[in-house]
């Protein structure tokens, strides 16, 4: 939360040691939000100073910092630009929070072409290319990263002279109508990829091929996405020759699940989702961890009052995905049997 530090406006900036020392302030106890948080790692404000304090970060200059947050569209965008040195900027966007808005917008990703932050990213991206000269790298983690490249992509071809890199960390990927674009393909060639060696957001949708493999501390796909726990060996990552058979499993059966099921049955089902958490009443993760027997019970209560017709197309909808995994996985049929009882 940098945002009453640093303006959204283009001539005021700070250098991360001013922003790293203003937030000790205004945080004199820690960031209550950031410990609390399930998606942010709790190290994130140690980090903050500890990059203030280098010599390496602490120079560089924050500017233009933007916040957007509408939960109607499900949107959830925030970035910032930061001057690398005399000649080159860096566009910085943030991928999802712990609210239910990011996480909806997320899905969207499955179904909607542009997804609101797409929007703004390009947006921004314009707006920043149009006020300077320099050359500009874009970058962002999870969410983050998809922006990135999407911005990248997309921009008018004056904006795109500008771009030299588009560092993507873990980013989820586009519908197959976007990554056909010609504009895509040829940004293609600028784009740097990192994925742990189980990724399991990275490899969804559409992604790009190219990507480097980062050895993680942790042991699982949806752990492994926190960058906290990818391997450095100095300033660079330590890697690894090729994912795990975990990860080519869950990239193989989602994109079997999802080919599966047209737009149409897509939004049926991310409709039926958003209406039952809905009616838990949480606005973030957070909110749902905090009583999560309650809200599992709504949510089960839930699926049992949807109507009939509905439900059986949202079984249809689980029986394509159990079908995609049972040969692999037979355990599943317990699974299967359990969300049964609530379907019918």
């Amino acid at each position: 939360h940098i945002d009453s530090i640093v303006t959204d406006n283009f001539k005021t900036k700070k250098t991360l040691q001013e922003i790293a020392v203003k937030y000790a302030e205004k945080n004199p106890e820690g960031d209550s939000f950031t410990r609390e948080n399930c998606l942010i790692n709790p190290l994130t404000p140690s980090l903050l100073q500890a990059a203030g304090k280098s010599k390496r970060f602490g120079s560089i200059k924050i500017q233009d910092f933007i916040h957007i947050f509408n939960n109607e569209y499900h949107q959830q965008f925030t970035a910032f630009t930061a001057y690398l040195n005399n000649d080159t900027l860096c566009i910085v966007f943030r991928g999802t929070n712990e609210t239910i808005a990011g996480w909806k917008e997320d899905f969207d990703m499955c179904v909607l072409n542009p997804i609101p932050s797409q929007k703004d990213a390009l947006s921004y991206l314009e707006n920043i290319a149009k006020k300077t000269r320099k050359k500009i790298q874009l970058m962002g983690h999870s969410k983050g990263g998809n922006l990135a490249i999407y911005a990248s992509a997309f921009c008018s071809r004056k904006t795109s002279k500008q771009i030299t890199t588009v560092y993507n960390y873990d980013g989820p990927g586009f519908l197959p109508e976007v990554t056909k674009k010609k504009c895509f393909k040829h940004n293609a060639s600028r784009v740097q990829t990192f994925v742990p060696q189980s990724s399991l957001v990275g490899l969804l949708l559409d992604h790009p091929d190219d990507y480097t493999i980062v050895q993680s501390t942790e042991k699982t796909g949806i752990t492994q996405h926190d960058p906290f726990s990818w391997v450095l060996e100095g300033p660079h990552f330590k890697t690894v020759d090729s994912l795990t058979k975990d990860a080519l499993f869950l990239q193989k059966t989602i994109a079997s699940w999802l080919d599966n099921l047209t737009i149409t049955e897509r939004e049926h089902f991310l409709s039926v989702l958003y209406t039952i958490i809905d009616q838990t009443g949480v606005c973030s993760l957070n909110d749902f961890g905090k009583n999560w027997a309650k809200h599992s019970g709504v949510v089960l209560n839930s699926l049992r009052t949807v109507n009939r017709e509905t439900r059986k197309i949202v079984w249809n909808i689980m029986q394509l995905f159990f079908q995609a995994v049972r040969s692999n996985i037979p355990q599943t049929n317990a699974l299967q049997n359990f969300i049964s009882q609530f379907i019918h």
